[in-house]
């Protein structure tokens, strides 16, 4: 319908619908675009994280829905209630997001993960290495063990694939191999990222 000059309609306000999903980022941003402007004038700097997983493909919701809930308890356990993260003393905004796509028919890969922006640094960088699986012992052992040659590894791969030199910050046991985060500071790019690798290949 159409009134005062203005299109009106009925949307589903379902999770997964692609439609509504920008109309709910788009009400998200008009809420804290404000405050964000605001801390800015400041002085504040702001970091942009994302913190994510390997998919669950499945077509039970079931399933999916104790995915969501492991992981937001790897959040909510694993990195907020630690004392490292309250003491940073830090300000931030989080949004959890969940995209699919359809791997064959009434099969979905669902790609759950959150978006982070904290106001520093040493903040950005701890969210995103306390977010991992949790690993088996002999893993765990195995990244310890490896710990510079991983990370040498972690560092080659990406002046391999994108010519950018970065620093490996840490290395931890993740699913069946090691974790490598890296921080890079290069040609006017800044990022933090993370890559996993197999222990055959270490």
């Amino acid at each position: 319908t159409v009134q005062g000059g203005k299109a009106h309609s009925h949307y589903c306000h379902r999770a997964f619908c692609p439609i509504c999903q920008r109309i709910q980022t788009a009400q998200n941003v008009k809420k804290f675009l404000p405050v964000m402007k605001y801390l800015a004038s400041e002085g504040r700097e702001f970091y942009f994280v994302t913190l994510t997983l390997q998919n669950c493909v499945t077509d039970d919701a079931r399933v999916l829905r104790a995915f969501m809930r492991r992981c937001n308890r790897m959040w909510a356990d694993g990195i907020r209630t630690k004392h490292k993260f309250r003491s940073l003393g830090i300000s931030g905004v989080i949004k959890k997001e969940c995209t699919y796509h359809v791997v064959k028919k009434d099969l979905f890969s669902f790609h759950y993960h959150f978006h982070i922006i904290v106001d520093s640094l040493e903040a950005a960088k701890y969210v995103g290495q306390g977010f991992q699986p949790p690993a088996e012992k002999d893993v765990v052992e195995f990244a310890k063990k490896h710990k510079d040659k991983s990370a040498k590894r972690g560092e080659q791969f990406f002046m391999d694939n994108f010519g950018l030199k970065v620093k490996a910050t840490n290395v931890v046991g993740s699913g069946k191999g090691v974790e490598v985060f890296v921080h890079c500071d290069d040609h006017d790019i800044v990022f933090n990222a993370s890559i996993p690798f197999d222990k055959s290949i270490i």
